[in-house]
């Protein structure tokens, strides 16, 4: 089974006889599949599976109504942890998201490979099939090394829902405590503004140090904002600010790293599956219970 929604069509008709390959463009067909009885034995999975866009950096993509994760999230509704059919994440690795994706898809669902999909050809797919590892071995041993600092970001529950409006919500604790309609106390946004910052550090130096997100000032992130009400909402705290306060506000850590992260990776920490996806991983079973400090 291939689920991806372009550009590679071609090259797997080429290596898989036609009445052995089920193409699938969105989740929904993925599940009609599954329904149907079918039990693939190898499923590549791309992450953006339309081009409906999540609001986001300009020019991202994802599907507003299913991701690369709903489809891990059937397959192991229909299959269960432990007879899982081999998973290959096939995306463009480099674009927005798509390493968290591939990080969460090898830690949370146990996917067998990750394939840089602008590097995809049918040599490779042919070499897949027959068994082989397309994972690049940097990209493996990064991955395993340092995997479970994404468990890290969802070290609580109620952390996931945060997460997905934190972007919109201009990472104010009462925007973000309005949009979730008070389904999380205002104690638990305040203690994941406090403990979140190492962790996010911690992120960014094992997998992002060649992004700046860490060091944008709000400027920039409204400027990088394709969504107009959250450039307007941006725009407008920092007009409220004298230059002394938006000077001491940049600064603080708990407030620049999280809005740069969702922006830079919106797709992701605004996938529609996420909180389903969360749930189903329970990342925060092996996440540390105890405050993090930022690694040297």
């Amino acid at each position: 089974m291939v689920v991806e929604d372009h550009s590679l069509q071609d090259s797997f008709e080429s290596v898989v006889p036609h009445d052995k390959l089920y193409w699938c463009r969105t989740v929904s067909e993925v599940r009609y599949q599954l329904e149907r009885g079918l039990v693939p034995d190898v499923v590549f999975i791309d992450f953006a599976l339309d081009r409906g866009g999540i609001a986001g950096l300009k020019g991202s993509t994802a599907s507003e109504t299913g991701t690369g994760l709903g489809v891990l999230i059937a397959l192991r509704r229909s299959f269960g942890p432990d007879a899982m059919p081999r998973i290959i994440v096939t995306t463009m690795i480099h674009e927005q998201g798509r390493y968290l994706y591939a990080i969460a898809a090898s830690r949370w669902f146990h996917a067998d490979a990750v394939v840089d999909k602008a590097n995809l050809r049918s040599t490779d797919i042919r070499n897949i099939l027959s068994g082989s590892d397309p994972t690049e071995p940097w990209l493996r041993e990064n991955i395993e090394a340092n995997g479970h600092l994404l468990d890290e970001l969802f070290a609580v529950p109620e952390w996931t829902p945060i997460w997905q409006v934190w972007m919109a919500s201009s990472g104010r604790l009462e925007l973000a405590y309005a949009r979730l309609n008070g389904k999380v106390s205002k104690n638990r946004i305040r203690t994941f503004m406090e403990e979140i910052p190492p962790r996010v550090d911690n992120l960014r130096t094992a997998f992002f140090l060649h992004q700046e997100w860490g060091e944008m000032d709000l400027a920039q992130i409204a400027n990088e904002a394709a969504n107009e009400s959250i450039r307007r909402s941006i725009t407008s705290l920092i007009g409220k600010r004298s230059e002394n306060e938006r000077r001491e506000k940049n600064q603080r850590p708990d407030y620049r790293p999280l809005l740069g992260l969702t922006i830079a990776h919106s797709v992701f920490f605004q996938a529609p599956e996420l909180v389903e996806a969360a749930a189903l991983a329970e990342p925060w079973s092996r996440a540390s219970s105890r405050r993090v400090t930022r690694q040297s």
